[in-house]
């Protein structure tokens, strides 16, 4: 048999698709499904619904109970509900004999469906710390991958630093939902102690990589956001992977440090008050600068990229012999 199927009907973020990837690193057979690639030109790519059930992308639903049968296990990307592809709740709970069945729960506006999962999947993933005080069973914390072979460190040069000063950049792909309103209003009371570049100008992901490496340090959201209030998405860890000075609430700190072991290196907002972490930022010195980019990179390569979050999966929804 295959390992794992990841099934989306609009991949939020790419997440699926990478979920998958990082189980290909590690030695799995995955592979993701969605009905249409996604619009913000990830190189990593879900397959087709199409090639497996014609028609389901105008259907908009399908029926794919023989495929998954192939899989030891099959996530329901997104919350999806299993209806959207042809699944009963009571054929989920017969396969469950032989088979895992998991949910992957993200963004905001799937927060309303985590309840209605307890009873059908063997194990429910989830992204961000808020997530875990919605009730659901059998939860694990599955923070999405980010490729850092493609994505390769811009470290600052601390005399470039001393000359033209700190290059702070946000760039958000929704300007409310990042709470950029508030981060500009900031940023223009440090004006005349380093550089700030704001561009809301949507971009193909390669080409927004490439934009966010322009900088020393990087503020990804304010207020509540798609992903939940005081918390982070893939942008963080991107900014991280490209070895920035990564500035980011992150309510769920202390849960996270005890369930990946580790210590994140991010500027975290305290209290909404992203002008103290700013202040923060600008003590550092250019040579602590570099030095706390490179601890960032390495963080990400160590907790967040494709091996360890791939081994991470393989222990929650692959069964021991």
């Amino acid at each position: 048999m295959r390992d794992i199927v990841f099934l989306s009907i609009g991949d939020w973020a790419n997440v699926g698709a990478s979920l998958a990837a990082a189980g290909r690193e590690v030695g799995m057979d995955c592979v993701s499904f969605d009905y249409k690639h996604h619009p913000f030109g990830y190189l990593t790519k879900s397959s087709l619904l199409d090639e497996i059930d014609p028609g389901f992308a105008k259907r908009g639903r399908g029926d794919l109970r023989k495929f998954t049968d192939d899989f030891k296990a099959v996530v329901l990307m997104h919350s999806r509900s299993p209806a959207f592809f042809g699944f009963k709740k009571e054929d989920i709970i017969e396969k469950r004999s032989w088979q895992k069945w998991a949910a992957f729960h993200g963004t905001t506006p799937f927060r309303e469906s985590l309840l209605g999962f307890n009873e059908i999947v063997d194990v429910q993933l989830f992204q961000t710390a808020d997530l875990s005080e919605h009730g659901m069973v059998n939860e694990q914390w599955l923070i999405p991958p980010v490729d850092t072979e493609y994505i390769k460190p811009v470290f600052s040069e601390s005399e470039i630093i001393k000359g033209k000063g700190l290059v702070f950049r946000h760039n958000p792909r929704h300007e409310i939902c990042k709470g950029s309103s508030v981060v500009n209003k900031v940023m223009e009371n440090f004006k005349s102690r380093c550089n700030y570049e704001f561009s809301s100008e949507q971009k193909l992901w390669p080409e927004n990589i490439e934009r966010m490496g322009q900088c020393d340090a990087y503020i990804v959201s304010m207020g509540e956001t798609n992903i939940g209030e005081g918390e982070w998405g893939l942008t963080a860890l991107e900014a991280a992977a490209l070895g920035k000075i990564v500035i980011t609430q992150f309510g769920g700190l202390s849960k996270y440090e005890k369930e990946y072991n580790c210590v994140c290196p991010f500027v975290v907002v305290e209290n909404s008050r992203l002008d103290i972490a700013i202040e923060k930022v600008l003590t550092i010195s250019p040579g602590e600068i570099v030095d706390r980019q490179k601890q960032t990179r390495k963080w990400v390569e160590d907790v967040h990229s494709y091996k360890p979050t791939g081994l991470r999966l393989k222990k929650f929804l692959i069964r021991d012999k």
